[in-house]
C-alpha cells in the first residue's frame, strides 16, 4: 500500500504542511485513513475518543481491500480522524477553490444561519490549492472561532475537495454546499427536519433546486447528465448535482470514493442508492452567482465527467463487490 502524507490542517494562520513518505514538503494534504494530529481546539478527552477512532480505523481498513489503491487517488471513507468523545452533531464543510470574494461571506452565513439548527457546529472549508486568497483568509476565520477548521490540499478538482470534507469531517451529521453563495443556508433546516423523523427513516437528504439559476448552457448540459445517469444507473434523483445534500455519518462507513472531478456527486448517490441507503428530496432556492467563476461546464470536465460514468458503470458490471466497498466490522 502506498504510504499516505499525514493529514495537516489549519486552525489558524500558523499554516502547516505535509510530511510525505520521502520527507518532501508541499502544500497541506487531506487524506483519509490518517490519524489526525491534535489541531487547534480538541481537549484531553477528545484524545480518549481519538484512540478508539484509530483502533477502529484499522478495522476498517483492514476490510476495505487493503485501502487506497496503488499509486493513490481512491478514498475508502469510513470512521476515520473523527473523535468520538467531542464530535460535534453536525460538520457542515464547503469546496473553497479561489473563492477570496465568497468565503468570509459563506463562513460568517453558516455559523449564523446553521449554529441555531444544531446542539453543535464544526465549518469545515475544503483549500482546494487555491492561488489567490482564499488560504490565508480561511486560516484567519479558523483563528477568529474555534467551530471552524480548514483543510488545505494541493488541486484535485471538485470531487477531490468533496472527498477531503467526507474524510475529514466530525459530525455526527455530513452536509455539504458550495461557497459561492448560490443557496440559502437558512435551508439546509429542512433537510435536517427530514432526516430527523424517525416515522420514515432515510440517511441521506438531498436538495433540488426549485428553480435553477444558471445559464440555458448549462440546464441542457444538466437534464442531459441527470437522464443518462438515470438510464444507466437505475438513479432516480431530480437533482443530482445540487450541491445541498446531509447524510447520516454511518453511511460513509467502508464507502469507496473514486471520482476526483465533477462526477463524484453522482458516484456518491449511485453508490448508496446500490447500497440500499435510503434517502429523500427537499426542493431548495437557488441563486445566482454574484462573484468569483463557475468552470464546472466546461469541455474538459464534461469529457472527464463522461468518461467516469462509463468507467463506474463498467466496474459495477464486473466487480460490484469491490467497487460499492465493504462494510467495517461492528
Amino acid at each position: 500500500m502506498r504510504e499516505h502524507p499525514r493529514l495537516v490542517e489549519s486552525a489558524g494562520p500558523d499554516r502547516r504542511h505535509a510530511q510525505g513518505p520521502a520527507g518532501e514538503r508541499g502544500h497541506v494534504v487531506a487524506q483519509p485513513g490518517l490519524r489526525q494530529q491534535d489541531v487547534g481546539h480538541e481537549d484531553a478527552q477528545g484524545k480518549a475518543g481519538q484512540e478508539e477512532d484509530e483502533e477502529r480505523a484499522e478495522r476498517i481498513e483492514k476490510s476495505s481491500a487493503a485501502g487506497a489503491r496503488q499509486g493513490g487517488g481512491e478514498y475508502i471513507v469510513g470512521l476515520v480522524n473523527r473523535p468520538t468523545a467531542s464530535r460535534p452533531a453536525l460538520t457542515f464543510f464547503f469546496p473553497a477553490c479561489n473563492e477570496e470574494s465568497n468565503i468570509e461571506q459563506t463562513v460568517a452565513r453558516a455559523l449564523a444561519e446553521i449554529g441555531p439548527l444544531v446542539e453543535s457546529l464544526e465549518v469545515l472549508a475544503i483549500d482546494d490549492g487555491s492561488s489567490d486568497r482564499t488560504p490565508e483568509l480561511a486560516d484567519a476565520l479558523a483563528a477568529a472561532d474555534p467551530r471552524v477548521r480548514v483543510v488545505h490540499q494541493p488541486n484535485r478538482g471538485y470531487g477531490g475537495a468533496l472527498q477531503a470534507g467526507f474524510a475529514n469531517g466530525r459530525g455526527e451529521l455530513i452536509a455539504f454546499s458550495d461557497g459561492d453563495l448560490q443557496f440559502d443556508l437558512a435551508e439546509l433546516k429542512r433537510l435536517l427536519d427530514r432526516l430527523a423523523d424517525r416515522s420514515h427513516p432515510v440517511g441521506a437528504v438531498i436538495g433540488y433546486r426549485i428553480k435553477r439559476r444558471d445559464p440555458f448552457h448549462r440546464l441542457v448540459i444538466a437534464k442531459t447528465y441527470n437522464a443518462i445517469v438515470s438510464v444507466l444507473f437505475g438513479l432516480r434523483v431530480r437533482d443530482i448535482d445540487c450541491a445541498m445534500k446531509v447524510f447520516r455519518r454511518e453511511v460513509f462507513d467502508g464507502l469507496r470514493l473514486d471520482a476526483e472531478g465533477p462526477f463524484l456527486s453522482a458516484e456518491l448517490l449511485i453508490k448508496l442508492n446500490a447500497r440500499g441507503v435510503k434517502m429523500d428530496q427537499v426542493g431548495v432556492t437557488h441563486y445566482p452567482r454574484l462573484a468569483g467563476e463557475n468552470t464546472g461546464a466546461s469541455f474538459r470536465k464534461i469529457l472527464r465527467t463522461f468518461r467516469d460514468i462509463f468507467k463506474l458503470r463498467w466496474k459495477l458490471w464486473t466487480d460490484r463487490e469491490r467497487t460499492l466497498g465493504t462494510q467495517p466490522p461492528a
